[in-house]
């Protein structure tokens, strides 16, 4: 009787055993799938950023240099004329 109960023991350490391997796949599988996910989400934003500055610099080569070198200078402007008026 003892020997049976033994190998009760033994089948039940081995099917614990089993589900901690199947569990630690799925923990893997989900750490693997999650990194995945954050990897390609970095690449988007990667593109995003891309698209975003040579939509800009188009949008800005549309307008030319010399209008963007005066918006530049703008707050330098608005300080000065004033300035200018009362002379």
């Amino acid at each position: 009787m003892y020997t049976g109960c033994y190998y009760c023991y033994q089948a039940k350490i081995a099917a614990f055993d089993a589900q901690m391997e199947a569990l630690s796949r799925c923990e893997e599988s989900i750490r693997t799938s999650e990194q995945d996910i954050h990897d390609t989400a970095i690449n988007f934003i990667q593109e995003i950023r891309t698209n975003e500055k040579q939509t800009v610099e188009e949008l800005h080569s549309i307008y030319g240099s010399e209008c963007m070198e005066y918006m530049d200078c703008k707050k330098d402007l608005a300080v000065q004329v004033p300035g200018t008026r009362t002379l």
